[in-house]
């Protein structure tokens, strides 16, 4: 390491890195995208559905409203259980797949 001292424009900009840090729900990080690396292989047709996934949840697919991002009003049009953004993965009564949900 070095002893050079901190700046003020290092220390903001080590703020700045931080609160992008923190921004991130919890639950991102247990998408597949962030849990598996098959999707990053060449040639994937099914890489865009891992990564959009990843951002947004397909929310939309189960939210009751029909609503782009989760409130705490969104519920599950499936299983009537809270809707948050990775509710499809873990949706007692989601049978159907990412292709199958997207295609609709």
């Amino acid at each position: 390491m070095n002893n050079l001292p901190a700046t003020s424009a290092y220390r903001q900009k080590m703020e700045e890195i931080t609160d992008k840090e923190d921004s991130v729900e919890l639950s991102f990080f247990t998408c597949p995208a962030m849990q598996q690396t098959t999707w990053r292989r060449a040639n994937n047709t099914r890489r865009h559905l891992t990564t959009r996934y990843a951002m947004h949840g397909f929310h939309f697919t189960l939210c009751d409203a029909r609503c782009w991002e989760p409130s705490e009003q969104c519920r599950c049009r499936l299983c009537g259980e809270p809707a948050g953004r990775y509710h499809l993965m873990n949706c007692p009564n989601n049978s159907q797949s990412l292709t199958q949900l997207t295609a609709q």
